[in-house]
């Protein structure tokens, strides 16, 4: 989602109130419970409307709902929302609800009984019996186990129902627009109230202000057109490469690229508002200068109330750096007039880069297909970093023409038992960067060894120069390196095709069926030395698989096993590195060129890499730990925490690939 979308959907919405429906609007209007995004009046009826891109948490409109400030409520929202709709239920809400509950009946304000017997008179049987997952609505919302804060029963009742069904609030709905067509002479689809709104029982009213940053924003939405908060480059220290400005918006074509190609017809101007209560000199003037630094905008204006007026000449005329700034003066009507020209300059940047994609300017990802390519993008320090090392293959050729990685003793001995586990190196240390490998392969799992794609995670700890390999999430077990020991795996590991099968040494925990099997009870451990010492004689030696099934082990009373309790049963392991191919010129990327094999065939894990993975995985280590260490700096488009470093077969992320269904077939 842009940062406009939201944005726009509101000065959409009230434009059409104003014109359309001949109210008094604002936005940001504190009613008592909070700050809703709009209020808008007639002669009889104060209206508040809640402006959502998609769904809404019932919470808050239950709150704005309890005002007594507003008459009816409405939430406007790109999507044809039914608040009628019992089958939808808002679990965040219930699951708030039922943890205050539960701070209740803690507190003895009334019975776990009363509270079920109060919801089972509220809501319908057949409401009750809905599942939530596993669960019925009424198991779910009763389920007592956590607190957070107190809430009276009457209230709980009427917040559950609400979450199943919210009658009184109305629906507009506001149909999707591009941004390119708002600011031509197309034609667009204007917001309808598609559910109306059931009378609240107003007892007051809040006062809408003509003096604040959103009504001056509105203004000059109204008056110049454009795109509100649209994207700007971020000349700050920060890995997002933009951020918004209060409008952009055009005079000429509507495509940056035009105007830095052709700036004596056309224009792309920016637009700062701000009103009595945001009107801070230093800031503004930190602010603006940042906006002049990106040479993205043809103009540049500072907006203010009429009351502001005086303030805002003197600040631009008393900083030379702000000579280029104009002032825009809006009335309480609403109306708007230039007090102080800009001064004009010509773009250097028709956009920016986001990991790896161009961006138009004012539009960021919400890219017009009529638009021609960026062809000056602005690259932000960070994304520079990114752009360092695009292409893995080509990476890891070039630093293995020499000679990376400096094994001298390839005899090196396997980690003794005194060296401290991972967990206990790590423990207050985050990882310098990470990768993520989707690979062929196989897992322990109970009795047999389960094929499919397998999760092979790396980290590398730059401070304690560790590097590990976590495979299927501790489901096969997992070997880390250190220091050495990484040295001599990545010199067997760049040694195709002459390598053959080789074991380079480290320490980490071989999960066999049978310890799977006993992980699977998902509990914690909660038990005494003596208890943990139990554990490590009985169930985890190595045992033979065949051997009974571990539910079965009398287990001592204050004993619960947990599936992390492998970090106490660390000890010297050797992965196997075993090379597929004969020669690697003319391989294909996705060819499967080495198997890593983690235990022996029936414990463990076993995974395949391609060509486009092998280089990847010597480009990333390298990267990680010769360079400066950061994800950032690994090669491939990375656009979000989850697509991180899931790297497919074929070498690109998971979400660039439509070889492999995530979450159906690789095996976590």
């Amino acid at each position: 989602m842009t940062e406009y979308d939201e944005e726009l959907l509101r000065q959409r919405v009230w434009s059409w109130l104003e014109h359309d429906k001949q109210m008094s609007v604002d936005a940001e209007i504190e009613i008592g419970t909070g700050r809703i995004d709009l209020v808008a009046k007639s002669e009889d009826e104060v209206c508040g409307i809640e402006v959502k891109t998609g769904h809404y948490r019932t919470e808050q409109l239950h709150r704005y709902a309890a005002s007594n400030k507003l008459d009816r409520l409405y939430i406007a929202s790109g999507v044809k929302l039914n608040t009628n709709d019992a089958s939808s239920f808002d679990v965040s809400e219930l699951a708030q609800v039922r943890r205050q509950m539960a701070g209740a009946i803690e507190a003895g304000m009334y019975t776990e009984e009363e509270a079920k017997l109060a919801i089972s008179e509220a809501i319908p049987d057949d409401i009750l019996t809905e599942k939530i997952g596993s669960q019925t609505l009424i198991d779910y919302v009763t389920l007592f186990l956590s607190t957070r804060g107190r809430i009276r029963l009457e209230e709980a009742v009427e917040r559950i129902s609400r979450a199943i069904s919210f009658p009184e609030v109305g629906v507009i709905y506001v149909p999707d627009v591009d941004p390119y067509n708002l600011l031509g002479s197309e034609e667009v689809e204007k917001p309808k109230i598609i559910q109306n709104a059931k009378l609240l029982g107003r007892k007051d009213e809040p006062n809408l202000q003509r003096r604040e940053e959103p009504f001056v924003r509105h203004s000059i939405w109204q008056n110049l057109g454009g795109i509100p908060e649209g994207h700007i480059p971020n000349t700050l220290d920060s890995d997002q490469p933009y951020r918004p400005i209060d409008l952009i918006t055009f005079e000429g074509s509507r495509d940056p690229t035009d105007v830095i190609e052709c700036p004596e017809e056309n224009k792309i101007i920016g637009v700062e508002a701000k009103g009595e209560g945001s009107f801070s000199p230093n800031s503004i003037r930190k602010q603006l200068t940042e906006f002049l630094e990106t040479e993205t905008l043809s103009q540049l204006y500072l907006a203010i109330p009429g009351s502001l007026a005086d303030r805002a000449v003197e600040l631009i005329k008393t900083d030379s750096e702000l000579d280029p700034v104009g002032i825009i003066e809006v009335s309480t009507g609403g109306e708007t007039e230039v007090i102080r020209e800009s001064t004009e300059v010509i773009p250097e940047y028709d956009g920016y880069i986001e990991n790896h994609e161009m961006r138009k300017t004012g539009y960021g990802e919400n890219y017009p297909s009529k638009m021609r390519e960026v062809s000056s993008p602005f690259v932000t320090d960070e994304e520079a970093e990114r752009l360092k090392h695009s292409d893995s293959i080509e990476y890891a050729r070039n630093i293995l023409s020499g000679d990376p990685w400096s094994s001298t003793d390839p005899a090196l001995d396997a980690p003794k038992d005194s060296r401290d586990s991972l967990s206990e190196i790590t423990d207050n240390l985050s990882e310098t960067g990470s990768r993520i490998y989707i690979l062929d392969g196989s897992v322990a799992s109970h009795s047999t060894m389960e094929k499919g794609y397998v999760e092979l995670l790396v980290e590398y700890y730059r401070k304690e120069d560790c590097l590990s390999f976590n495979f299927g999430r501790n489901y096969g077990g997992y070997i880390w390196f250190k220091q050495d020991e990484i040295d001599l795996l990545m010199t067997k590991v760049s040694s195709l095709p002459d390598l053959g099968s080789e074991k380079s040494p480290g320490k980490g925990f071989v999960q066999t069926s049978l310890y799977s099997e006993y992980a699977s009870l998902q509990m914690g451990l909660e038990a005494p030395e003596s208890d943990i010492d139990w554990i490590e004689d009985n169930v985890l030696p190595d045992m033979d698989i065949n051997e009974d099934s571990v539910t079965e082990i009398d287990f001592p009373a204050s004993v619960k096993p947990r599936p992390s309790c492998a970090t106490h049963h660390e000890e010297p392991l050797s992965l196997e590195i075993i090379s597929q191919v004969d020669e690697l010129d003319g391989v294909d990327r996705d060819q499967k060129v080495c198997l890593f094999r983690l235990g022996n065939k029936v414990e463990g894990a076993d995974v395949e890499f391609t060509y486009a993975q092998w280089c990847d995985l010597i480009a990333a280590i390298h990267i990680l730990r010769e360079k400066s260490g950061t994800n950032r700096e690994l090669p491939g488009k990375q656009t979000s925490s989850w697509t991180r470093s899931r790297i497919a077969p074929s070498g690109q992320l998971i979400q660039d690939t439509n070889d492999i269904d995530y979450q159906d077939d690789v095996l976590r």
